[in-house]
Parts: C-alpha cells; structure tokens; sequence
C-alpha cells in the first residue's frame, strides 16, 4: 500500500475519521474534536526530522 491507499483504508473503514495536512505530514484524527491524532503519515525529510530518510522514492512512515 501507499500512503494515499492507507489514507483511503482508513478514512472510508472507520467512521467519523478526520485528516488535516501540514506540509509533509498528514493527521488522522477520531472525531471532530481533532485533541490528538491516532495516526500520523510523513512522505518526506523535514530540517526536524531526517532519520527516516523519507527523500527516497515511494518511501513513507507512517
């Protein structure tokens, strides 16, 4: 899967499963309130994070 299947997988599966998107990361959310995600997906390197190495094609965390 990639990240746009596992986005789809878990909005359409769970109900009331909310995103928001800041930069490289996307947040899932339970609900409306939107007080703590319970996943979150990372597609790319920030100057904060590079360990992961995410700059490599087809390459995520989730």
């Amino acid at each position: 899967m990639d990240e746009y299947e596992i986005a789809r997988y878990l909005t359409e599966s769970f109900p009331g499963v909310e995103t928001t998107t800041s930069g490289v990361y996307t947040f899932f959310f339970c609900g409306s309130d939107r007080q703590l995600p319970f996943a979150t997906s990372a597609t790319a390197d920030t100057e904060y994070d590079d360990v992961s190495d995410l700059d490599r094609p087809g390459v995520y965390r989730l």
